[in-house]
């Protein structure tokens, strides 16, 4: 009995490592299936999840794509454009609200001929052409519109200040060209796109535009008055030979020219009697009440 002892325990100990070994290589088998399933079972939602990503991806590029076209202008000429536009709508907008008012308003005085009563159509030997007929009586045909006559006053053709003032016998102080000279018209501080009136009734003489005043409106008022108009939009919505009313908007106020930067938007207002410039202070009315000049 005591030499079997020995051998009895040497087994129990190769039975115990046995069962131990089998145990730990169960436990490393349902370990390893356990982590198969799992890393399956979550590499699916991860494929559908990264899918549903780039296709929200796609669409948010889709839409950026969408919503930024070309731009085929700055922002600059865009605000410029819109600007002149909105500009351009008011003075149209004004001028209409003007003639309407001028319909309504009492007509002034205007002096036309007289129809001639029927008479017998004379020889040819004596036939007058009308011109002639005018002379031989020693008058010209009437006007269309009341001339301006001297002593009277015109309208302001916008209200502002006097930021350059007449003054063809002495130079004066010019900021932007920082220099002194003379200068033949007066130049009234508006806002750009401000409407600009007729300052009395003419016809439009002239429409130029030059490097100094830009866009440019001349009117013939009668009996050698004429008045000049610079500083103008593009916009002008008067024509050559159109008659105005005085009060009746013929366009309005441009961004100034690099003559007249600094002294900022404003018209240029000339007055001249026989072509021979004249201070329009004299020939406007209410100068104290409608502006003060500047210097």
């Amino acid at each position: 009995m005591k030499n079997k002892l020995p051998e009895d325990s040497i087994f129990r100990k190769k039975s115990f490592y046995v069962a131990l070994y089998s145990c730990v290589g169960v436990v490393m088998i349902l370990a390893a299936i356990v982590s198969y399933i799992n890393i399956n079972s979550q590499s699916a939602p991860k494929v559908n999840q990264t899918t549903d990503i780039s296709g929200q991806l796609d669409d948010t590029s889709a839409g950026r794509e969408t919503a930024n076209p070309q731009i085929t202008a700055s922002v600059d000429e865009q605000l410029i454009a819109k600007a002149q536009a909105d500009a351009a709508q008011r003075i149209a907008d004004a001028r209409i609200n003007t003639d309407n008012s001028i319909a309504k308003a009492k007509p002034t005085a205007i002096v036309t001929p007289a129809p001639k009563p029927a008479e017998a159509s004379p020889a040819p030997s004596a036939a007058i052409e009308p011109d002639k007929a005018d002379e031989k009586d020693g008058a010209l045909a009437a006007p269309v519109f009341d001339t301006f006559q001297d002593g009277e006053t015109m309208d302001w053709p916008v209200s502002g200040d006097i930021v350059m003032d007449y003054n063809i016998t002495q130079a004066i102080y010019d900021e932007t060209l920082d220099q002194y000279r003379t200068n033949d018209s007066i130049w009234i501080s508006a806002k750009s796109g401000m409407p600009v009136k007729a300052a009395y009734d003419g016809v439009v003489q002239k429409i130029e535009k030059t490097r100094k005043d830009g866009n440019t409106v001349v009117i013939d008022n009668g009996n050698g008055w004429t008045t000049t108009y610079g500083q103008l939009m593009d916009s002008v919505i008067v024509k050559e030979g159109e008659i105005v009313k005085r009060g009746e908007i013929i366009g309005g106020i441009a961004n100034p020219t690099i003559y007249s930067i600094i002294q900022g938007p404003n018209l240029s207002f000339k007055v001249a009697k026989d072509g021979v410039t004249v201070d329009p202070k004299i020939i406007l009315k209410d100068v104290t009440a409608e502006a003060a000049v500047i210097n």
